[in-house]
Order: C-alpha cells, then sequence, then structure tokens
C-alpha cells in the first residue's frame, strides 16, 4: 500500500503489513525491509486484525 502524503508527496511511503502463521521477530521484518525496494521509504509491520481490515478497505492495496 502506499499512502499519499500532503507534507511530502516527493518522498513515497510505502505500508508492507507481514500476515504471517508463525511468530515474526524482529530480525525476520529487518531482512524482509532489507530484500524490498519499491521507489521510496518502506514501513514494515506484523499486521495484526486491524491493520488487515483497514488493509481491506484501501481500493489500491495489494494484498498477496
Amino acid at each position: 500500500m502506499q499512502k499519499k502524503l500532503t507534507h511530502l508527496p516527493e518522498s513515497p511511503l510505502y505500508v508492507l503489513g507481514i500476515v504471517s502463521s508463525a511468530r515474526v521477530g524482529v530480525g525476520d521484518i529487518g531482512h524482509i525491509a532489507a530484500r524490498t525496494r519499491p521507489p521510496g521509504q518502506v514501513l514494515v509491520t506484523v499486521a495484526g486484525p486491524l491493520l488487515r481490515r483497514m488493509l481491506h478497505r484501501i481500493p489500491a492495496a495489494r494484498i498477496l
């Protein structure tokens, strides 16, 4: 998902929510973030139930 920024539109921010049945640690998140290369900043987080519902409401969000 890409968040539209009003203050810094030239610096895109992407949110990558991880859904996993296994426990995901900080090291795992760092490894995933290092392998993800969208054009801009990336916020990587574990997607709990609330974030998953929010992502499903965003038309342009890709849920894989």
